[in-house]
């Protein structure tokens, strides 16, 4: 009996040990497969080898599972940093929002196309884009970032009713869920608008960009604050009654009263406005006017302004004149009975 019993320990003794040999052989044989696939950069078999390493030994290794992320967020960042380079995603200012920068559709689309075109979309290697909020949206729209395709409605990811959802105008620069024109017309959510899909990255992911990001971040931060001077001299511009067009023209922000062509170019010599030389327009900067016309009231509300010219007339006696409203030259007589406003400009 007692000899049974020895033989039956020995070969549990034996069984045992040969069983922990096999799985500590078994466990350097994954660790191997791990740095194996590390070194392939193949993520999901080194977590595989990893898994079934943590099954065999009971326990977890820091190391390895810092260098299966680092596997991972490498891996994410190849396609991420191509979109990058083409110019089709970009970081918002001051954020880790990510935006499609990107034209997706032609059209106008319902928000439920809008949701499920963001929802697949898998750009730049990303699984999570959505629809923006609204205040996203303004963020995005007030120059956070430069568009090479700009619309005027957007659906935004937020219901200002069981009906109705939020849309976000980025010519108007403002939010509504129903407009006051077209007879209060609402947006409801099998109405069309247009799609900016935005994704998040998460802050350990975006150490691995930083240089990327803070670059982008550098140059937008340098649009900014260009955007900000141009507004500051904008303002001052207004106070002192003139603006400037694209070309670097000051131009009169009012027309004077109706003057002769004589009293016309005596009013623009003698205006003191910042000391600069005033003067009657030639016909081309008129027509440079009315193109850039959103900056003027009198052209936005097409009043029945007109304005003398330099330029010479078809006929002896008269200049040519423009007409705002309806956008053509005239030929006026300078007598002194002949009587219109004149914009001043001065370079």
């Amino acid at each position: 009996m007692k000899k049974n019993l020895l033989k039956f320990t020995i070969f549990t003794v034996a069984f045992l040990f040969s069983t922990t040999v096999a799985k500590a052989q078994d466990a350097n044989q994954l660790l191997q497969n791990v740095n194996t696939a590390l070194s392939a950069s193949d993520c999901d078999r080194a977590q595989r080898a990893y898994d079934a390493w943590k099954g065999i030994t009971g326990r977890a290794d820091a190391n390895i599972e810092a260098r299966i992320k680092a596997c991972r967020d490498g891996a994410a960042r190849v396609p991420l940093e191509r979109a990058m380079q083409q110019g089709d995603v970009t970081v918002l200012l001051n954020s880790n929002l990510l935006v499609d920068l990107r034209h997706p559709v032609s059209s106008k689309i319902s928000h439920t196309e809008a949701i499920n075109l963001c929802k697949n979309s898998s750009l730049a290697g990303m699984n999570n884009w959505r629809l923006p909020t609204r205040n996203e949206l303004e963020r995005i729209y007030a120059g956070g970032i430069s568009l090479r395709y700009f619309e005027d409605e957007y659906w935004s990811s937020e219901w200002h009713s069981e009906v109705y959802c939020w849309v976000y105008n980025a010519k108007e620069k403002r939010s509504y869920w129903g407009r006051s024109r077209d007879g209060g017309f609402q947006i409801h959510p099998t109405q069309h608008a247009y799609v900016r899909c935005v994704s998040e990255i998460n802050s350990n992911f975006t150490s691995l960009f930083n240089n990327s990001f803070a670059q982008q971040r550098a140059n937008l931060q340098r649009v900014e604050e260009v955007r900000q001077q141009e507004e500051r001299q904008k303002q001052e511009d207004k106070r002192r009654g003139y603006t400037r067009l694209s070309t670097g023209l000051r131009v009169q922000l009012n027309p004077s009263q109706d003057v002769n062509w004589r009293a016309a170019q005596r009013y623009c010599e003698n205006l003191k406005t910042d000391g600069m030389s005033w003067r009657v327009p030639t016909i081309s900067e008129v027509r440079q006017i009315q193109a850039e016309g959103d900056k003027f009231e009198f052209i936005a509300q097409r009043r029945f302004i007109s304005t003398w010219t330099s330029a010479d007339g078809t006929k002896r006696g008269t200049k040519l004149t423009w007409q705002f409203w309806n956008q053509q030259e005239k030929d006026t007589p300078t007598a002194n009975n002949y009587s219109l406003p004149v914009v001043c400009v001065c370079r």
